[in-house]
């Protein structure tokens, strides 16, 4: 038995270099700048003064930026950020956001049926576990990367972060959360080709999607969003006619009678601007993600339309 312990004395020792060089590892790629640490930081800054709160996925990520607001808001959205992690920032800082007058949720052709934990990018999870402090449900404890934030990267990009110093390439998110996308689309990029390949996930995301699960979730957000007497407006953000025209009726007419059923129970509005003509080619980035070109004139719309009127 003595033996046993001065094996295990000297493989702790052997090991203990390999140990703490990870842990500098994994505190030093931690500490790298991302999409979702700044986000929490120029949000939790300014929680105090936030009027107006902007959900949702990258379409308003991209498409929705508070600096044509007539009062202070902030783009807490993200890309493939589902309608279960609106609610669950939401609900985490809603007691400290003292000033916040209304809600703006953006629902997308997909929005009722996506859960980001079931889908491919469901390694975003962790993103949000590690910088957010937010847990899915559906993600494992028997997973490395909920333990670890360089599990989470991947072995590629954190040999990418060690390689550069642990640097990142310049981000381009503005202090309101909004994320400038630097170019608008062409023929080469929104065409029927390339709406069908953006379409198919979308598909896929409707035939593997809980809409029950999804709706119920939302509902939570909302019963305390007016307990707190908090205006909630709902808004479908413009697609070009590449992407539109690929939508089944069906799955539209669906999610319009969920977001009217929703409406009437929580007194919110409906803005549908999904087919909305004043936007042309160079109001996108691609088929159904608008350009900065185009975030201007529909943050300028919906602050007219939504902001003003409430």
């Amino acid at each position: 038995m003595k033996g046993y312990y001065k094996f295990l004395l000297k493989l702790l020792i052997f090991i203990s270099p390999i140990i703490l060089l990870y842990v500098f590892v994994e505190h030093k790629v931690k500490s790298v700048p991302n999409n979702y640490s700044v986000k929490r930081g120029y949000f939790q800054e300014q929680l105090d003064s936030i009027e107006i709160l902007v959900l949702g996925s990258s379409h308003s990520f991209y498409g929705i930026s508070p600096q044509f607001f007539s009062k202070k808001g902030f783009n807490i959205a993200q890309v493939n950020q589902s309608l279960h992690y609106d609610r669950a920032l939401t609900l985490k800082y809603l007691s400290s956001l003292k000033k916040l007058q209304l809600v703006i949720v953006p629902v997308h052709y997909a929005s009722f049926y996506y859960q980001l934990s079931k889908s491919p990018e469901n390694w975003r999870a962790y993103f949000y576990l590690h910088y957010w402090d937010i847990k899915d449900t559906n993600v494992s404890v028997w997973d490395s990367r909920y333990y670890s934030v360089c599990m989470t990267y991947g072995n590629g990009q954190t040999f990418n972060y060690i390689k550069n110093g642990f640097k990142a390439d310049p981000l381009d998110i503005r202090r309101n959360g909004w994320q400038r996308i630097p170019y608008t689309g062409d023929s080469l990029t929104i065409n029927e080709k390339t709406a069908k390949e953006r379409f198919a996930i979308f598909d896929d995301y409707i035939k593997q999607g809980d809409f029950k699960t999804v709706t119920s979730d939302l509902e939570v957000l909302l019963d305390s969003l007016k307990a707190r007497e908090i205006k909630i407006a709902f808004v479908t953000l413009p697609a070009y006619g590449t992407f539109r025209n690929l939508c089944d009726a069906g799955i539209i007419s669906s999610n319009k009678r969920e977001v009217d059923r929703l409406c009437s129970k929580y007194n919110c509005t409906y803005h549908d601007y999904f087919n909305d003509n004043r936007f042309v080619m160079k109001d996108f980035s691609d088929n159904d993600h608008l350009s900065y070109i185009g975030a201007e004139k529909f943050s300028r719309i919906i602050n007219e339309d939504i902001i003003n009127k409430h």
